[in-house]
């Protein structure tokens, strides 16, 4: 059909064919549709309910009775939708004796002149129920008890707690337990009288949930007991190391593993449990527990077996100071201790530890943590916390990046440029005013194989690289920043890989700084050979802690020792001045200095002197020190380096002419105000934003060699630069540049875009 061919037709629906009326659409009659949901299952003899609803149409608004239709289950249902509503509820009951499967059912809906029907399906579940099997328990002494393993196999429908017990027997033996709702096992513990006669004996096990009741039976073997015939020579709990003597103190509120192993005289028979209860000190448990034997009793104490050694996990809130520990032997009475008195726990509590992450930015702009460190920090700490006395408070933030215009290569085979940034981070830290607490920073070196971290011996801050994929676990990064820690904790190498400090122990379980007794990874479950494993405060592998090292980590983290102590509170605003250096193999450095509006925090007396002198050779300050050492650099350099605050108010900073280090009168280094050359004109500093998140900034080094970039809202330092150009990530806002001209530092504000 050609377009002109539909032009009358056209014409002739857009003028109508005459009168020129309109036209009424036909009204819908008053009337509804019903729909039924699915209900939940009902079991039989119970009653339930499904959501009817109603979809009304042509103005009705009539209310309308519910019913279900005739069925051969005799289930029955009834309800209302009120006048106008949408929705109701139709309630259904299930007879008993209908069989638990899927019906196919029909609602009826009438108002007494309209009626409709919907189907719906409805799955009468089985009532609950559930059969029981027992673990042939192991052989009791008469006097004593055996625990056992109940297992029950539930429908569906059965979720209920079901507790055991044991039916009346002539030889009065009992038994008790629970399976905890929804459970599948739990532990059935027997007692023997103590008058019991040796034999075996058919018992019979009863599990109730309260209304239904299902048996199992048992056999128990009853052996006379022979109280001389064992003994409990070892008993401990570990919480990472432990030795024979339970002398490793134990830390509150961090769980552990109780070791104990019996030893028999000679062969026998009898697989007797071990009951253990921790008390507090005001006399209420904190743990009970029924350890069944793990096989035959052996006749000399194996730490190494997983089957001579009752064992159990205990859980921190059972690890208290004051606490008490009993253990029972159901043998005739013998006991651990042997008197029967209970042994008090030697339990400590320390201190929160307390961490800082920081993504160190490193001047060939590598982001510690690959830019994921703000929701990976706490991965970190994971082994740290198996292997150190921290308990379960550990404290661990993020702090954000730090920037520092060094880079970390494979060429650097000394060490230097970490032993820089190392310098700059504990600057930051003393710069950001941070105490209590440890700064762990964090580095993305380009290299695969080199130095993986670098800590103070007994100070609070450490770096350490991020990586993990292709690395034995001791290169890991949370083994790493749990090395650099123990550094921290103020102790040196173990000796095995590299030269080990004074004080290790001579005895041979030690050598090549081998663990010395066993350990446990309480988090796994998982002992620590002491033939094998190496304390991780070596160079070796495969790597756990010793006794030896934990027990010094545990005396500094109660000491609650550090390296700098907060200044008396000045009456006005706080200032002072940020001095640090660094001692590399006999050569000195005093890095520059700035003033800034923190509290001081002073060192500890040691036997070098720092002074602030005037033009005029007047001393402004003197502060007595000890450079604290840096561990793990290549080729055992010896390094140290410091870093306070001084408190110092502006106008005597204004006339700092010299910082002078010197140790028993001999000079080590000073440093004057920056020289720029005759004539030369100081440039002023630029600060640009650029389009990835990052800025640029450029200052006249020859006038004043270093600068600090600081968050005037929080505090923080977020970058120190040498050599007139720094890069560093910065969002919108103010700025504090603080350029130093060696001895002192002036500040400005700026603000980014």
């Amino acid at each position: 059909m050609r377009i002109r061919d539909l032009l009358p037709a056209l014409l002739l629906a857009v003028l109508g064919c005459g009168g020129g009326g309109s036209v009424t659409p036909p009204q819908a009659s008053p009337g509804y549709t019903l729909a039924i949901g699915t209900p939940a299952a009902i079991q039989p003899g119970q009653s339930g309910s499904a959501a009817a609803t109603l979809v009304r149409a042509g103005g009705y608004q009539a209310a309308v009775t519910l019913s279900l239709a005739g069925n051969a289950q005799g289930i029955t249902g009834n309800g209302t939708i009120a006048a106008g509503a949408s929705a109701g509820t139709l309630a259904l009951s299930v007879p008993a004796s209908v069989p638990a499967a899927t019906y196919s059912l029909t609602a009826d809906a009438t108002d007494g002149t309209l009626a409709h029907t919907a189907d719906f399906s409805l799955v009468v579940a089985p009532a609950p129920d559930f059969s029981l099997a027992v673990a042939a328990p192991p052989a009791a002494a008469a006097g004593g008890f055996a625990a056992t393993t109940a297992t029950v196999t539930r429908n569906a429908s059965d979720t209920a707690a079901i507790s055991l017990s044991v039916a009346a027997n002539p030889q009065g033996i009992t038994g008790s337990g629970t399976i905890a709702a929804g459970a599948g096992s739990g532990q059935l513990t027997l007692t023997v009288p103590l008058a019991a006669a040796a034999g075996t004996y058919d018992l019979t096990v009863s599990a109730t949930d309260g209304t239904l009741v299902r048996t199992a039976p048992a056999s128990l073997t009853v052996v006379l007991a022979v109280p001389a015939n064992f003994t409990i020579p070892v008993l401990y709990i570990s919480q990472s190391t432990q030795t024979q003597a339970f002398d490793v103190p134990l830390v509150s509120d961090r769980p552990g593993r109780l070791r104990a192993f019996v030893v028999a005289s000679g062969a026998t028979a009898a697989r007797p449990a071990l009951s253990v209860v921790i008390t507090s000190s005001g006399g209420t448990t904190l743990f009970s527990q029924v350890i069944p034997a793990p096989g035959a009793v052996p006749t000399a104490v194996d730490e190494g077996s997983t089957t001579g050694a009752w064992d159990v996990a205990v859980p921190a809130s059972a690890i208290q100071p004051g606490s008490t520990l009993l253990a029972t032997l159901d043998a005739g009475g013998v006991t651990w201790p042997a008197t029967g008195t209970a042994r008090p726990l030697d339990v400590r509590t320390l201190p929160t530890f307390n961490t800082t992450f920081w993504a160190i930015q490193t001047g060939d702009s590598r982001v510690g943590g690959s830019g994921t460190l703000s929701s990976t920090y706490a991965s970190y700490q994971s082994y740290l916390q198996k292997v150190w006395p921290v308990d379960s408070a550990t404290a661990a933030v993020y702090g954000g990046v730090f920037t520092t215009s060094q880079v970390l290569s494979a060429s650097d085979t000394t060490g230097t440029a970490w032993s820089q940034i190392l310098g700059d981070f504990r600057a930051k830290q003393v710069a950001d005013g941070a105490t209590g607490r440890q700064y762990f920073g964090v580095v993305n070196p380009v290299y695969a194989s080199g130095i993986a971290g670098l800590g103070y011996v007994g100070a609070a801050t450490a770096i350490g690289w991020d990586k993990s994929a292709g690395y034995g676990e001791s290169g890991q990064y949370p083994a790493v920043y749990a090395h650099e820690t123990g550094h921290n904790f103020g102790l040196v190498h173990a000796p095995c890989g590299v030269a080990g400090g004074a004080g290790w122990p001579t005895a041979p379980a030690y050598a090549d700084a081998m663990i010395g007794v066993w350990g446990v990874d309480v988090a796994t479950d998982t002992l620590k050979d002491p033939a094998s494993d190496h304390d991780l405060m070596s160079y070796c592998a495969p790597i756990w802690v010793s006794d030896y090292n934990y027990k010094l980590a545990l005396a500094n983290r109660q000491s609650g020792a550090a390296a700098l102590v907060a200044a008396p509170a000045a009456a006005a605003a706080p200032a002072s001045l940020l001095v640090w250096g660094s001692l590399e193999d006999g050569t000195a450095t005093l890095e520059p200095a700035f003033h800034l509006p923190v509290a001081a925090q002073v060192p500890e007396p040691g036997s070098h002197l720092l002074e602030g002198l005037d033009a005029a050779g007047r001393r402004l300050f003197a502060v007595p020190f000890e450079p604290i050492e840096v561990a793990d650099l290549p080729g055992e350099r010896r390094v140290a380096h410091f870093a306070f605050s001084v408190p110092l108010a502006a106008a005597q900073a204004a006339t700092l002419a010299e910082l002078r280090w010197t140790r028993g009168g001999d000079l080590m280094a000073r440093r004057r105000p920056a020289a720029p050359g005759a004539g030369a004109a100081r440039q002023a500093p630029q600060l640009r934003a650029r389009f990835d998140g990052q800025a640029d900034l450029a200052w006249d080094a020859a006038a004043e060699p270093m600068v600090l970039v600081r968050d005037p809202a929080s505090g923080a330092v977020l970058a120190m630069g040498r050599e007139g150009g720094l890069t560093f990530p910065a969002g919108a806002g103010n700025l504090e540049l603080h350029l130093s001209n060696g001895v002192t530092s002036r500040a400005l504000t700026r603000r980014l875009p």
